[in-house]
């Protein structure tokens, strides 16, 4: 498929790029979705194997979104980590209330944090 990107679309990211290549190394957090699908693809290409695509495993997330993000990355040729996270180890995620989001995020981004130091 051949995608013309509209003018302010590829100001953006042409800036994106820019923003990317400041890295050194930089570490995604990668869902299979379709905006982190997107940055993954653009990191890959701006810094290759130094962009890493961090995915958060937990029994939460089916196989299934699993085995489709990982078989994704695998053939663009990323750079791909799966780290476990544990967000059902933490009474304010088991609760299912409004905060439950912020928790599993907040451990997303500290699992993360483990794996990029």
């Amino acid at each position: 498929m051949n995608t013309v990107l509209s003018d302010t679309m590829q100001t953006k990211e042409t800036a994106l790029k820019a923003l990317l290549r400041g890295y050194d190394a930089i570490a995604i957090a990668y869902s299979g979705g379709v905006d982190s699908t997107y940055l993954a693809d653009v990191a890959h290409e701006v810094l290759g194997t130094k962009a890493r695509m961090v995915l958060a495993d937990s029994p939460s997330l089916p196989r299934s979104e699993l085995k489709e993000a990982r078989a994704l990355a695998e053939s663009r040729g990323w750079n791909f980590v799966r780290v476990e996270t544990h967000e059902f180890e933490q009474e304010n995620f088991l609760k299912n209330d409004g905060g439950r989001c912020y928790v599993c995020k907040g451990e997303l981004f500290t699992q993360m944090d483990r794996y990029a130091r």
